[in-house]
């Protein structure tokens, strides 16, 4: 096409606001086209553009974006100024990545990355939907505020008189430390950095740095556990007084796991009178209850072995079959749940052992199972609602 005909096409989308620059051979974006600053879509697809100009950010009321079908590599930071953009069509291009700052965008709708070259990270995202794209790119937003955040308060507040090429070195590798760490665990890192840092730039090491924030991380977990407890067993005794009861909370955090403590509400095994309660007595309680669950579970392992013996007998070792059945009953918690497997097996378990895969079975099992539940749910809810 002529630069008299794309001259016409620019005239035409001043007052439409729609430019289509589609399969037009053009490899670069017309500087002309930024010059349209009220301009609503854009439509470059199908060309051989390699780069998108940074000016592509004054368009700042741009609605619709459609770049694929290019040999683009990249896509400026400055498209995050065009705040109103609500479509994004980036596919059979080759992007790696996406700018950071795109999470910016905050009207937008749609973003396509079909047979695009993406990173790993960014491929797991897209297949999950934009929402988690706009959290992955929010994430890259937040730590690059924080790493910024942490620098200056080492500088200003910590270390001050350091060389700041030594202080953001040191921001550096710890944050290259905590690549894993989400949002919440770097804002408290933020948070809590007067009581992280030593004195001494020379003393701090990025692999002490994560162990403190971990331990923080680790007593808040503890604390919000504590008080969940506290919570049910004021609801379990609202007679008593708080203080009473956070305690007894403290008390029993003290002495059993969260698994254990689990139990300990799932089975009543709380006295009715507050005034009754006895730890060794409680302990007892528990340690029966798991002892009756493990000789369940034994039994529904040996139900299991049995069945395998059954159907695998004639092609594998008793010594295969037995150390099958322990790897396969472990996958189970419940020794009720077991046994409804082991009695209905033959639904699951394959003609031939070598095509016997211990999690794909137990995984059909548990889809079948759940499916089954909200079957029954539905017709219970069905039954009340003619009734």
């Amino acid at each position: 096409m002529s630069d008299k005909q794309i001259t016409t096409k620019l005239q035409l989308a001043q007052k439409s606001l729609n430019l289509s620059l589609s399969s037009l051979n053009i490899f670069k974006i017309p500087e002309k086209v930024i010059n349209i600053t009220n301009l609503l879509r854009l439509d470059i697809s199908n060309n051989n553009i390699e780069t998108i100009p940074s000016t592509i950010g004054q368009l700042i009321k741009l609605k619709q974006f459609w770049a694929n079908v290019n040999p683009l590599r990249l896509i400026p930071t400055e498209l995050s100024h065009c705040k109103s953009l609500e479509s994004l069509d980036l596919s059979n291009t080759k992007i790696i990545e996406l700018p950071r700052d795109l999470a910016l965008l905050h009207r937008l709708r749609e973003i396509k990355l079909d047979n695009c070259p993406l990173n790993e990270k960014l491929k797991e995202k897209y297949s999950e939907g934009i929402t988690s794209v706009w959290k992955y790119l929010q994430r890259k937003v937040d730590r690059k505020n924080y790493k910024e955040e942490v620098f200056r308060r080492l500088r200003e507040n910590i270390y001050v008189g350091e060389d700041p090429r030594k202080v953001m070195e040191l921001t550096l590798n710890i944050f290259q430390n905590m690549r894993d760490v989400d949002t919440n665990g770097l804002k408290l890192f933020v948070h809590n950095i007067g009581r992280i840092f030593p004195e001494k730039i020379e003393y701090a090491f990025p692999e002490r740095i994560r162990e403190k924030v971990e331990e923080i991380l680790m007593d808040l977990d503890r604390r919000a556990e504590l008080s969940e407890l506290t919570l049910k067993l004021k609801s379990k005794y609202p007679q008593e007084d708080l203080p009473k009861v956070a305690q007894l909370a403290l008390t029993l955090a003290q002495t059993y796991n969260q698994e254990d403590i689990q139990k300990i509400f799932k089975n009543k095994l709380l006295p009715e009178d507050f005034q009754e309660m006895e730890i060794p007595a409680l302990s007892q309680s528990l340690t029966m209850i798991r002892e009756k669950h493990e000789h369940q579970m034994e039994r529904s392992r040996l139900a299991l072995f049995s069945k395998l013996k059954t159907v695998y007998g004639s092609e594998e070792s008793i010594e295969d079959l037995q150390a099958c059945a322990d790897d396969f009953s472990s996958l189970f918690q419940s020794p009720l749940e077991l046994r409804r497997f082991v009695k209905n097996s033959d639904k699951y378990l394959p003609e031939s052992f070598k095509d016997f895969n211990a999690e794909a079975i137990f995984n059909n099992f548990k889809g079948f199972t759940s499916t089954f539940s909200q079957g029954g749910e539905m017709r219970d809810s069905q039954m009340k609602t003619k009734a």
